[in-house]
């Protein structure tokens, strides 16, 4: 139980500000790799304890060892052999930290309504829910067998609302498109960043000094303190980006591609899913900006230049043909909606159902949930939805000059041709 305790309120003791942008983009930089270094930090606090010492210690502490700790962090729920009873032991108690229904997704689906004065994760049956969890062995098909934890069939219901919760939330707050404008020029000033930049510094060595990982910890540290840091290791075309980011001068969306963009034969891939495949290439970005500024100036030549509209001057037009012409103008994102639906939920009955019609309900005790399974990658995937950002002072621009059919056009000409060339990402 202290173990559990422990777990949940240090599992993300590693987590500094856009830790989840950087990792998404820098395995390096994932937060739970910082969880043991802070975990067996040498600074201290008031009374003169280390962290190490306060969870250790049987008197003052709770007399837990850091090492079961650090293994609850890493443990991965794996199948494995029932015999080895402390790997199971830890493989339980680390999916109620982090499993299909696990504490951390209790805690931020509601925090996170509450917050951003959205309502979607207080439809969730908290109560109902942790009434109804129980621990489910299973079968793998290596005749294998492992613990996972479940729900009883009367907390069903609670427990696949969080997957609509969480759709919701996805929709509406965490993929929102200025939210993800953010993360695509966070994931290009990552593309610039040159780790071998100072010959006599490294930059995974003093990121740890920038958090506090390294034994030192900081007072402050902020969104501001990393995107400082992020700009000494980055090139000019980072520094660029970092400086619209710190000043709120966000891309913008020009064409969103939804799930049902366009209807497709049965067994053919949908537009979607071949942009999915395409967008984080530079080279189709470059493709894709380089269609764009064709379209552009084509427009502008068969429009020609009145004088008396300004956004079709010559001088205004040069300027944008001219940004068209510069690097990373067009950027292309698709969030993996993969993303939190790999962990499968089980469901079973309760004990004394069981007993009361025990022959009628043998053969299925234990069952996948199918609104986990099924439901919720079509829900996450309805809400990861593709997107064309551009340069602010170029959008308006670009919505004249070609439209959201035209931008559709240049995006499918685009991939068409990464297809035919064989160079598919």
């Amino acid at each position: 139980i202290k173990s559990i305790l422990l777990g949940s309120l240090l599992h993300d003791i590693g987590h500094y500000p856009l830790a989840h942008d950087l990792s998404e983009f820098d395995p390096d930089l994932a937060h739970e790799k910082f969880n043991s270094k802070f975990l067996e930090s040498p600074t201290r606090d008031k009374l003169g304890r280390t962290l190490k010492e306060t969870i250790e210690d049987e008197n003052y502490g709770w007399g837990v060892k850091i090492e079961n700790i650090i293994k609850l962090l890493k443990v991965e729920v794996v199948q494995s052999d029932l015999f080895h009873k402390e790997d199971l032991k830890y493989k339980i108690i680390s999916s109620i930290i982090d499993g299909p229904i696990d504490v951390d997704k209790l805690d931020y689906l509601l925090r996170d309504s509450q917050n951003c004065y959205l309502r979607y994760g207080e439809f969730v049956d908290f109560d109902r829910l942790i009434r109804n969890l129980t621990v489910i062995i299973f079968s793998s098909s290596y005749d294998m067998r492992s613990l996972s934890l479940g729900i009883y069939e009367k907390g069903q219901s609670a427990a696949e609302s969080l997957t609509f919760a969480r759709y919701l939330l996805y929709q509406s707050l965490y993929w929102h498109h200025t939210s993800r404008s953010i993360k695509v020029m966070l994931r290009e000033v990552m593309k610039t960043i040159d780790k071998k930049k100072f010959k006599n510094k490294n930059f995974n060595t003093e990121f740890d000094k920038l958090i506090g990982a390294n034994g030192e910890l900081k007072n402050k540290i902020n969104e501001y303190s990393v995107l400082e840091f992020l700009s000494k290791w980055t090139m000019e075309e980072g520094n660029r980006l970092i400086s619209m980011i710190l000043n709120r001068n966000y891309y913008k969306r020009i064409l969103t591609i939804h799930a049902d963009y366009k209807k497709e034969e049965v067994g053919k891939e949908t537009v979607l899913g071949k942009f999915r495949r395409h967008y984080n290439d530079h080279n189709f970005q470059g493709s894709l900006q380089k269609l764009i500024l064709l379209r552009y100036n084509n427009f502008i030549v068969s429009t020609g230049y009145p004088r008396e509209t300004s956004i079709l001057s010559e001088e205004h037009t040069n300027r944008v043909a001219q940004l068209l012409k510069n690097p990373n103008m067009i950027l292309c994102d698709c969030p993996d909606p993969r993303y939190g639906t790999e962990k499968k939920l089980r469901v079973i009955a309760e004990p004394q159902r069981l007993r009361k019609n025990y022959s009628e309900r043998f053969n299925n005790v234990e069952r996948i949930s199918e609104v986990w399974n099924e439901i919720h990658f079509n829900l996450m995937n309805i809400a990861a939805k593709g997107r064309i950002f551009c340069h602010p002072e170029i959008r308006e621009d670009i919505m004249i000059a070609l439209g959201p059919n035209g931008i559709q056009e240049c995006v499918e000409q685009a991939m068409n041709s990464f297809e035919v060339s064989g160079r598919s990402s």
